[in-house]
């Protein structure tokens, strides 16, 4: 689909010129993600360059190009800042990529909580509340991110031992527009927000979100040296009671760690790395010794090193050390009790775990089990074998809401807030 003149100038009647695109090479960027640091999604997904990008400066706006896309029947395809490796801001049909990245408002900000609209990254919000001496309660590993990508494609991140995944409370409410005849905001709060976070904006598009915060505190990074997967997660586990919980964990085999760790010292099969309150780490230097370890540094200029090297970033960091390497998710304790057979299910496996949203997932670990990529036959075969062992796997290798649940809840808010199927059309789950 080519954009019309007629149509651009519409929009631009809408937006205003400065949120309208149309250069072949602009939408071409926007209308890419990180999925192609997978290599099914680098393969299957079939991304369709938009026909034009729409960038709103506020909710009125974003209802009156949803209102018009449901009038025209146009795809629209949800974007923030596009650091999802999933294909979440990928068109899958011609139509309007909404860029939301001009919705930036950052207010409300009280004791506990704090209002941002849809475009605001998780840098600009920290520093926005540091200024307030509060911190944003859970954060994801790429803070360049935006607020509504990561609601609409996230889990889990820092501060998420504390807070919990997304689905644990830390997200007090959202405005949500659909794609329907005469869209208005509508706040949601609740479990009724389930069936709108992580769906890839198919159930409505995110706006604004009121998120809890925290004290903010000053941080530091512990460096421990283990023999064994074993002992080191056994030691995170005993270092998530302290009194402030760290905001992060994680623990990492030598091949993992050594892609991303500027330090001298650090030895050992594998690294554990805590992101403490400073009022906790000789506490912390206690625990870990006691479990088996050896503390090789603790670092206050490691905070921002350890932020983009934790969680789903550690795809990012491992793949730029080796292309070949591609990754599954996974958790559960049977990681660590068969270890042996866990890293037997892919060839040259190596571990990257980080602590668990309690709430959800029980006190312990989930990750990345990273492997040389052979072919979809081998990644089957390797899934079935961690899931007979007991893992919890869940493949990153799709692009479809709902293959890992909630399925239900989607379809019925895409219902409601949906009903031409015209919000990141292909994404749902069929």
């Amino acid at each position: 689909m080519t954009v019309s003149a007629d149509l651009a100038d519409e929009l631009t009647a809408l937006v205003g010129r400065p949120g309208v695109e149309t250069r072949p090479e602009v939408l071409h960027r926007l209308s890419r993600d990180f999925s192609w640091l997978s290599p099914i999604l680098s393969r299957d997904l079939r991304s369709v360059p938009a026909s034009v990008a729409v960038s709103p400066e506020h909710t009125d706006q974003v209802a009156d190009v949803l209102g018009f896309a449901y009038r025209r029947r146009l795809a629209v395809t949800p974007r923030g800042a596009g650091t999802s490796n999933y294909g979440q801001s990928v068109p899958m049909a011609p139509g309007i990529v909404l860029d939301t990245t001009r919705l930036t408002g950052i207010s409300d900000i009280d004791a506990d909580s704090v209002v941002v609209e849809a475009g605001v990254t998780f840098t600009s919000l920290e520093q926005a509340l540091a200024e307030h001496n509060r911190e944003v309660a859970v954060m994801p590993s790429t803070v360049t991110s935006t607020v509504a990508g990561f609601l609409s494609g996230g889990n889990q991140g820092i501060g998420s031992i504390e807070f919990g995944s997304i689905w644990d409370g830390w997200v007090r409410g959202l405005t949500v527009v659909g794609c329907v005849e005469n869209p208005e905001p509508v706040d949601i709060t609740g479990d009724s927000m389930d069936r709108h976070l992580h769906a890839y904006g198919t159930t409505g598009i995110i706006t604004r979100a009121r998120l809890c915060t925290a004290p903010k505190r000053e941080r530091t990074v512990l460096f421990a040296a283990f023999d064994t997967l074993a002992a080191a997660t056994r030691a995170g586990r005993e270092l998530m009671d302290l009194p402030v919980p760290p905001r992060a964990i994680s623990v990492d085999d030598r091949a993992v760690w050594e892609t991303f760790i500027a330090h001298d010292g650090h030895d050992g099969a594998v690294l554990l790395r805590a992101m403490l309150d400073v009022g906790t780490a000789e506490a912390a230097r206690t625990i870990t010794g006691a479990a088996g370890g050896r503390v090789t540094a603790i670092d206050d200029t490691a905070v921002r090193a350890m932020t983009s090297s934790v969680y789903n970033h550690s795809t990012l960091r491992a793949h730029r050390s080796d292309p070949r390497l591609a990754a599954v998710q996974i958790r559960g304790e049977a990681v660590v009790e068969h270890e042996k057979a866990v890293r037997a299910a892919f060839p040259d496996a190596r571990i990257h775990l980080d602590g668990n949203a309690p709430r959800r997932y029980g006190k312990g670990f989930s990750g990345l089990l990273l492997s040389t990529w052979v072919d979809d036959e081998t990644l089957t075969r390797g899934i079935e074998a961690l899931r007979a062992l007991g893992v919890v796997v869940v493949n990153p290798h799709t692009w479809l809401v709902g293959s890992h649940g909630g399925l239900d809840g989607y379809r019925a808010a895409a219902a409601t807030f949906d009903p031409r199927g015209l919000l990141n059309p292909g994404k749902l789950m069929p």
